[in-house]
């Protein structure tokens, strides 16, 4: 896998690749998504973002066997790396004293949707707990009632977000939204059919690179190998 480190500047420079992970990194500023049902524009937040090529062939065998969309897959794998790497298990709360670190009280994943009338958002508990059919389930009925036009209950806080929605283009530079700490940006195949782009987004006022890159080696493990991690 290769690994890139966004770099800020003003005119905002493409994402930057080397053979090694990068464990260094600057912050960059964007306006990020609110949360909420309909996911808007919101305060900007300081911002570092890595992006790695992930080989992608063992997770489409897994896909296809548990009969499960990507999306299934992707926020088992988030909840499971939130599960091993505790640090970053963080939700932001926002006070005219600056941003404060709160531990989540559980791994869940927020799943943003797009949909017709726009971004929708929604939790998923996809912690060690829970099992992965569970979670694939869970996942399922959350898009389609979305797409349906229902939407769930106010839901526990998530410390990460995830998107698929990239699976039609080029992975985006991603944006994070207060609660949330960490986002996670899942792009389309590649033209060989074996390797998809996967971004991760941190808060940097809560999550230092090194956590980070942690974080995203994990998701990027138990995605290369979901028979052996996942299950």
């Amino acid at each position: 896998m290769t690994w890139g480190l966004a770099h800020p500047s003003p005119e905002h420079e493409p994402v930057l690749f080397s053979s090694e992970p990068t464990d260094t990194a600057l912050e960059r500023m964007h306006r990020t998504a609110a949360v909420g049902h309909p996911v808007g524009t919101g305060a900007a937040v300081p911002q570092l973002s890595f992006t790695t090529t992930v080989d992608a062939r063992e997770l489409l065998l897994f896909r296809s066997d548990l009969r499960s969309t990507l999306e299934g897959v992707v926020v088992c794998a988030a909840g499971r790396a939130l599960s091993t790497n505790p640090d970053v298990n963080v939700t932001v709360a926002e006070s005219l004293g600056g941003a404060a670190i709160v531990p989540a009280t559980s791994a869940s994943v927020q799943l943003l949707v797009l949909c017709d009338d726009g971004l929708r958002a929604g939790t998923v508990d996809a912690g060690e707990r829970r099992s992965l059919l569970d979670v694939r389930d869970a996942v399922a009925i959350l898009v389609d009632g979305f797409r349906a036009g229902r939407f769930p209950r106010e839901s526990e806080e998530a410390a990460l977000s995830v998107s698929t929605f990239a699976l039609s283009g080029p992975v985006p530079s991603h944006t994070i939204a207060t609660p949330v700490s960490a986002a996670l940006a899942v792009g389309r195949l590649a033209g060989d059919g074996r390797t998809m782009q996967v971004q991760l987004s941190v808060d940097a006022r809560v999550i230092e690179a090194d956590q980070a890159s942690r974080l995203l080696r994990t998701i990027v493990r138990l995605l290369e190998h979901p028979y052996r991690r996942l299950l």
